[in-house]
């Protein structure tokens, strides 16, 4: 077990550091390793794996890394020049089961969006590979939160998991932003209310921000309110997000079982969005505005793609 930690008001320097045959830091079964204001400086290793390791049979590993330094790193690993090494195919599950019930008690932080994000924050200029990887039974408001954060999601599974406000998670008005890329990945099963696995608010006109979806599936999703898979509310956001090549089986919404959207013309640009506008009800927009006249009746439900009942009177 390791377990390394440091207050607020500590200063962790490693330097001059030798890596023989193992990992700079082991996790083995389960353990905990917090590092706060830490630097690692002139690391030389030849072992086989990287600076962090976790073996195929670490059980409850947890890692919290906050003002970290990481300078002059080399020969890392062997196998694969990476800071983080797990052996085998990656499984994440059961985290944060509490919110089915509305009772975890988050740690309070300067950061609002900190206590919303179950996978990943990322608040800096930052590059994120994950792969292989299964999340299960995940549960929170959102997944994945980033700041100005490249992200390659590639050949994963999301499963079973509930995410309130989308498994990605971007919106310029929230400050948030990003490069999401996601490839030949499984999405089946979720639950959310506003975009299961795409939450989206407004990209602005001038971006660098994009959302690319490739080759991957999303089946069995559902949302209690908008957009069964993708929650898209921006006027511009059609010309950032992207979808080639997916899979879309038998997703479910109270407003579009696919998606929900701000206009058909700002609608993610879909490859096969042919194939989606021939299915009642899997893309669904906001609804116009209507000003009724003095004598119309006043009171009225209409959802979007719904014709207008012949005794509404509007200007």
């Amino acid at each position: 077990m390791a377990h390394i930690t440091s207050d607020n008001t500590s200063l962790v320097n490693f330097k001059n550091i030798t890596q023989i045959n193992t990992g700079g830091i082991k996790g083995m079964n389960d353990g905990g390793l917090i590092m706060n204001n830490l630097s690692i400086n002139k690391l030389i290793g030849n072992g086989e794996y990287g600076l962090f390791y976790t073996s195929h049979d670490s059980l409850d590993i947890s890692f919290l890394a906050s003002n970290i330094t990481l300078n002059n790193l080399f020969q890392l690993n062997l196998k694969e020049n990476a800071i983080f090494y797990i052996e085998n195919k990656n499984k994440i599950k059961n985290v944060h089961v509490c919110n089915l019930n509305n009772k975890c008690e988050n740690f309070p932080n300067e950061y609002g969006l900190m206590n919303k994000a179950e996978i990943i924050l990322s608040t800096e200029y930052n590059d994120i590979s994950i792969s292989n990887t299964i999340f299960d039974n995940i549960n929170g408001d959102k997944g994945v939160i980033a700041v100005y954060t490249y992200i390659d999601f590639r050949n994963n599974t999301v499963k079973n998991s509930y995410f309130k406000n989308g498994f990605f998670y971007m919106d310029e008005n929230d400050q948030t932003s990003g490069l999401f890329m996601i490839y030949d990945s499984l999405f089946v099963n979720n639950t959310g209310e506003a975009g299961t696995i795409f939450h989206i608010g407004e990209l602005l006109y001038l971006t660098g921000c994009t959302i690319e979806s490739t080759s991957s599936q999303y089946i069995g999703n559902n949302s209690t309110k908008y957009g069964g898979v993708i929650y898209s509310m921006g006027q511009y956001n059609n010309l950032h997000t992207k979808f080639i090549d997916n899979v879309f089986i038998d997703n479910h919404s109270r407003f579009g079982d696919v998606i929900y959207s701000y206009s058909k013309e700002s609608n993610p640009n879909i490859s096969n969005i042919n194939e989606l506008e021939a299915i009642d009800g899997a893309i669904v927009t906001k609804p116009a505005k209507i000003i009724l006249s003095e004598d119309s009746i006043k009171s009225f439900s209409i959802h979007s793609g719904d014709f207008i009942p012949k005794n509404i009177k509007s200007n």
